[in-house]
């Protein structure tokens, strides 16, 4: 019999992974999908390089080597990663499925459904009530209970515009590729009634 993820996902009974990997550069999956003997879907989640690398700032002791804390290095695997990504995909659809971490959050129940979807599992209430938007635990950067919806366009009105405009200057091709809006103006930046996402992700 081969492997499954799936067992231990319809026990839990929640949305979970076995095993969450973190910056993991995303050649490595191909090897996995190609392998018959595992019953493997691999979900890849992408975020605005911007609020990435703003996050990274916020905690540089968790970030000092260069993959991690180095903004041109970052955008270069994050390109990369897209394009293997795209490639993936194409070659696995079923197995293989990339989301962007602002859609999911435009509209968290949907994206739930859509990742259970993916995943062939059904969504429980549990699930569902952990992503109600009145969450009452205070967020904490160790904590899974986020606003999430908020946490979008948090990184808009807490950074200096000079450093988001040399990170979306150097990631210009990966915003670019997620329809993500780029920002010419602090007060453009500021002005969250101007959405994130402008168009769909290429």
């Amino acid at each position: 019999m081969k492997p499954s993820l799936r067992t231990s996902l319809e026990d839990a009974g929640s949305l979970g992974l076995d095993d969450l990997v973190i910056r993991l550069p995303l050649k490595w999956a191909r090897p996995l999908l190609n392998d018959e003997t595992l019953d493997i879907q691999i979900i890849y989640l992408v975020r605005d390089p911007r609020a990435v690398m703003m996050s990274r700032l916020k905690y540089p002791w968790w970030c000092q080597d260069k993959s991690c804390s180095d903004t041109e290095t970052v955008c270069d695997i994050l390109k990369e990663n897209l394009k293997v990504a795209d490639e993936l995909q194409e070659m696995f659809p079923g197995k293989f499925k990339v989301y962007q971490y602002e859609r999911i959050n435009k509209n968290p129940n949907r994206g739930l459904r859509e990742i259970m979807t993916f995943l062939n599992l059904p969504v429980s209430q549990a699930q569902l009530d952990t992503l109600k938007p009145n969450i009452t635990e205070q967020d904490n950067f160790y904590g899974i209970r986020k606003n999430a919806t908020a946490m979008v366009d948090e990184w808009r009105s807490q950074n200096p515009f000079e450093i988001i405009r040399y990170i979306q200057e150097t990631c210009a091709e990966v915003i670019s590729k997620q329809g993500l809006r780029f920002f010419d103006s602090e007060s453009e930046l500021r002005n969250l009634s101007l959405p994130l996402i402008v168009s769909d992700a290429s």
